[in-house]
């Protein structure tokens, strides 16, 4: 969808139209690779579509990093169910290997991600589907589990409202990213969400 082809996503471009010798992998690049592609923060503002990605850069790179506006995939609450994983999965080998090697390959995907192709929020396509996934099952099965238990509303409701919330925030981003789209193809549908909130 945004070359072209949904199936040239992440840094395919950057691996298949520049010069990749000057990349490789380097270890100190780890910790801001994490920061990047999974605690960077959205930019906020008072006026429709209220979040956007955010142009940050720690300046820790060592070289040449290419940076582009981007935010971490922890901004997604549904993400936050990967943390309930390990304790949800109880004995169930099968399963708590499959979260650790959905997070895992995570975690391998964005430092690849930054390593050889830097950040952009195009590349968090690469790690957000299977981490929200992820944190969605996870989620489901804490409201299963606590179905029956005094406590089980308030599980309810949280697991609730991290998917909501992942919802709104993504259909916000959908209003703001790189291209700009819905504001420059279809302003008039922009412009009706955006009055919504004057």
């Amino acid at each position: 969808v945004r070359f072209g082809s949904p199936f040239d996503f992440g840094i395919t471009r950057q691996l298949t139209g520049y010069d990749m010798s000057y990349c490789g992998y380097e270890l100190y690049k780890f910790f801001p690779a994490m920061f990047h592609y999974f605690v960077q923060p959205f930019s906020f503002s008072g006026i429709f579509p209220f979040v956007s990605p955010s142009d940050l850069s720690l300046g820790a790179y060592r070289s040449y990093q290419y940076s582009y506006l981007s935010y971490g995939a922890l901004n997604f609450p549904a993400v936050w169910g990967v943390f309930a994983a390990l304790p949800v999965t109880g004995g169930d080998r099968v399963k708590r290997g499959t979260y650790i090697s959905a997070v895992a390959a995570a975690v391998f995907v964005a430092f690849t991600d930054f390593c050889l192709g830097g950040v952009h929020l195009r590349y968090m396509g690469d790690i957000l589907f299977p981490l929200c996934l992820v944190g969605a099952l996870v989620l489901v099965e804490l409201v299963s589990r606590s179905s029956g238990k005094p406590y089980a509303v308030h599980v309810r409701a949280a697991a609730w409202i991290c998917m909501g919330l992942t919802v709104l925030i993504a259909g916000a981003l959908i209003f703001d990213n790189e291209a700009d789209s819905i504001r420059l193809n279809a302003p008039r549908l922009f412009a009706l969400f955006e009055n919504l909130f004057r």
